[in-house]
């Protein structure tokens, strides 16, 4: 198989998140984050072997996965710190959704389905250097969808 010519970075990714129960639209906070990572989603198995030296392997249900939002830190109340910390005190549902390449027609869109806020730190105040104050919070949920834009 050739080299592929059909790549891309994200660093015109687009992050959204989307609060509540109710069928609101996704706040747009790309101008805040600088990461999304994944982990999670795997499939519990087992396994046993039979006397023939064949193994049998079966899979179960698959386990929440836990996205990862990394953004700069804002005091403005509207802003999604504010927005996700009331979110977190409160227990409130929280979804997010994402595009590595960009939020331009044909592109992938991940989104999870049914989110719970697990992580919303208190901000840290580093004096050691001069870069923006950073926060992560996580969200983890039953499933991610992928569609298109």
């Amino acid at each position: 198989m050739g080299q592929t010519s059909d790549y891309t970075n994200a660093i015109n990714a687009y992050v959204g998140f989307q609060t509540g129960t109710s069928a609101a639209s996704f706040t747009n906070v790309s101008g805040f984050s600088n990461n999304v990572t994944v982990s999670g989603g795997d499939r519990d198995s087992g396994e046993e072997y039979t006397h023939d030296g064949g193994a049998i392997i079966l899979t179960g249900a698959r386990k929440p996965v836990e996205v990862t939002v990394r953004a700069v830190f804002t005091n403005s109340v509207s802003d999604p710190y504010s927005v996700l910390w009331n979110c977190y005190a409160g227990g409130s549902l929280v979804n997010l959704q994402w595009a590595p390449s960009g939020s331009a027609s044909g592109n992938l869109l991940f989104k999870t389905v049914g989110g719970k806020l697990l992580k919303m730190p208190i901000v840290s105040a580093p004096a050691t250097d001069a870069k923006p104050n950073m926060f992560e919070f996580s969200v983890s949920a039953n499933q991610i969808d992928k569609s298109t834009i």
